[in-house]
């Protein structure tokens, strides 16, 4: 399908009928050097709280980043949020998940910047460990992906070795590379939200940008949805019914599917909630 379209096919479906879920980073974040860096304007934060409004609720992030990063870059809103690859819910589904001893492949991990001292551990989040690669040497990358790729397989077999479980395991992101729950991953996150009662009837729409999305968009064509890729990822591309360049251009989309809702009360909210995030403290 023209991607150019996505709006008028969506009007065609009834946005009221449509159950709304989207990753962020690569989607509709433009990646940062520093992951903590990325930020969300106050336009994107807008169209998102219309796109709640005009589903009835039924707008869910889908991401690996955990929780406290998705509130605070849309503080003072608070969303239906599926983070970290479904280990930790709010707004649906279940926390039920323990947390990982990362002690017992803290050194493992920490191996990483002997590869190349470019990449590095992100360990801010509970249930996973993420190894970011994207500011290496461009003409290496693809052999440094490889040696690191390997040393993540590695700690994940000393890890499930010594709990004596199969506990972790790998996700490939862009330019990252998440060791994390096995059992846990996005197309889980898309079966929790369309157990919803009343969502069953509906159009699930998941926007994506790589290859930790999929599951989310098989499970979306499975109940006949819609696939919208933000990105060069071939094989997200290859399942998208809509595809966008850059996270740019599907913000552009999104504003302009949101520009159909006009309550003059939710506008002045929205002032409200852009005046309160200028006063909270950094």
């Amino acid at each position: 399908m023209n991607s150019k379209k996505l709006s008028s096919h969506i009007n065609k479906i009834g946005i009221g009928n449509i159950v709304w879920t989207t990753d962020l980073d690569g989607t509709l974040l433009d990646f940062q050097d520093d992951p903590e860096s990325v930020t969300a304007g106050s336009e994107l934060i807008q169209d998102l709280r219309n796109i709640s409004k005009l589903t009835g609720g039924n707008l869910f992030i889908i991401t690996g980043r955990n929780m406290d990063f998705v509130d605070r870059i849309f503080f003072p809103i608070q969303m239906n949020i599926s983070a970290e690859h479904h280990c930790h819910v709010r707004g649906f589904g279940k926390n039920d998940v323990t947390k990982p001893d990362w002690s017992i492949i803290q050194a493992d991990l920490a191996a990483v910047a002997k590869i190349d001292p470019a990449a590095w551990v992100e360990k801010t989040k509970p249930f996973s460990r993420t190894i970011h690669f994207r500011n290496v040497n461009e003409e290496n990358k693809n052999e440094i992906k490889t040696c690191l790729t390997q040393l993540a397989i590695d700690a994940v077999g000393v890890y499930n070795g010594q709990v004596g479980k199969e506990i972790l395991g790998i996700k490939f992101g862009a330019d990252a590379i998440e060791v994390g729950l096995k059992d846990k991953d996005k197309g889980i996150a898309i079966d929790d939200i369309m157990a919803i009662e009343g969502n069953t009837r509906k159009i699930p729409v998941f926007w994506g940008d790589s290859k930790a999305d999929l599951p989310a968009a098989l499970r979306v064509k499975f109940y006949g949805g819609i696939v919208v890729a933000v990105g060069p990822d071939e094989e997200m591309k290859k399942i998208a019914d809509f595809h966008f360049p850059t996270p740019e251009n599907a913000r552009a989309e999104l504003a302009e599917i949101s520009a159909q809702y006009n309550d003059k009360n939710f506008i002045r909210d929205t002032v409200l909630d852009v005046a309160l995030r200028n006063a909270a403290p950094n």
